[in-house]
């Protein structure tokens, strides 16, 4: 590996293993739903505790993904580090889409569409509408999950002055976690022909670690995206609870 990628690989795992141990210190309360009956009007009070449950979610879900991203990066287990930096890409475009349209129906005091929104985004799965219909048992209704690519969409509202950011960046990262060109040729050793009169061979053989330079400062950028949102949401939110770990871990952790 060439000593400027080690150098730049090494600062920026390095920020990622000083934001892991700050995160190990954020518990997140337990959160009583509101006195509200279900199928009652939606209140300010119910869409702040589902917005309280999708942020302690999914700074937890953030966590433990990015532990796993370092437990692969020191593995040197290539692959499946770029599978890990795709999801925390995920993560944090979705932090941004949610929080966005939260406050967009805050600001309007419509608290029933927050709450459906919020409903969506907490209780909804593909797979369960597609696999038992619009309801389940005939009592539950299904809900649908807001569609990843509208995530990533609004994400590039967040990278000011290049308005597809974000779009590149996460088709780029799935370049290496689908099976096409980039993931497949990350394990070919392109042998020249010894001879003019020789064939050119190729050879197989696991990724080479400095390839990581193209996962490891997305997965920084993607970590302090969700500690930035996350405690901005919080804010919003009035919880102080999560809202002065993530401001301290984002101030802590930031590169200069």
């Amino acid at each position: 590996m060439a000593p400027d990628i080690a150098a730049e690989l090494q600062r920026d795992a390095g920020y990622l293993k000083v934001i892991l141990p700050e995160l190990d210190k954020v518990q997140p309360p337990e959160l009583t739903r509101p006195d509200i009956p279900h199928g009652q009007p939606a209140t300010e009070e119910l869409v702040r505790w589902a917005s309280q449950i999708y942020v302690y979610s999914i700074v937890c879900h953030f966590r433990e993904i990015l532990r796993s991203t370092l437990t692969l990066y020191d593995a040197g287990q290539v692959a499946a580090v770029f599978l890990c930096a795709r999801s925390l890409f995920e993560m944090a475009a979705h932090i941004y889409y949610v929080k966005k349209h939260v406050f967009a129906h805050l600001d309007k005091k419509d608290w029933e569409a927050a709450w459906k929104f919020m409903v969506k985004v907490n209780a909804g799965s593909r797979y369960m509408k597609e696999e038992y219909g619009e309801k389940l048992d005939g009592k539950i209704e299904l809900e649908e999950s807001p569609k990843i690519q509208s995530a990533i969409a609004a994400f590039n509202e967040y990278f000011n002055g290049d308005k597809k950011k974000a779009t590149r960046e996460y088709s780029f990262l799935s370049e290496f976690s689908h099976p096409n060109s980039f993931a497949f040729t990350s394990h070919i050793d392109w042998q020249e022909a010894e001879k003019p009169d020789k064939k050119m061979k190729i050879g197989f053989t696991k990724p080479p670690t400095d390839i990581m330079i193209q996962a490891i400062p997305s997965a920084v950028m993607s970590s302090l995206c969700v500690l930035s949102n996350g405690s901005e949401f919080l804010k919003r939110l009035k919880d102080d609870s999560l809202y002065k770990p993530l401001v301290e871990t984002m101030r802590i952790t930031e590169p200069k």
